[in-house]
């Protein structure tokens, strides 16, 4: 959701929250500070906060800071950060796809609060 987010794809977004969220166990504050530009701390643990710094800083320059890189790598095993790092990629893409496409929101899906 926050590589979604990060990219302004209300289509996907929308569609995570609708499907994945509930899975996923997280509340609506913080599916709702997925959109938000700052990291609130109080929502998330020390690992989800160190996730979500490197997908913001990878959204942003393609290339997390050495010291979001060491966290990430330090929270993560090898076979997970290749997943998360193809998910990001894979979502920006999708991002792409579906803003170009101008995507109408699925009747299903949640909107951007």
């Amino acid at each position: 959701m926050r590589v979604t987010a990060n990219n302004n794809c209300e289509y996907e977004w929308g569609v995570h929250v609708s499907v994945f969220s509930a899975a996923a166990k997280l509340t609506d504050d913080q599916i709702a500070a997925t959109r938000n530009s700052e990291i609130d701390h109080s929502l998330w643990s020390l690992q989800e906060v160190t996730l979500l710094k490197v997908i913001d800083q990878l959204c942003a320059s393609g290339k997390p800071s050495d010291k979001a890189l060491k966290a990430f790598q330090s929270d993560w095993t090898v076979i997970p950060q290749l997943e998360i790092l193809a998910l990001c990629g894979t979502y920006h893409t999708v991002s792409f796809v579906a803003n170009t496409a101008c995507l109408a929101n699925e009747s299903f899906a949640a909107s951007f609060p």
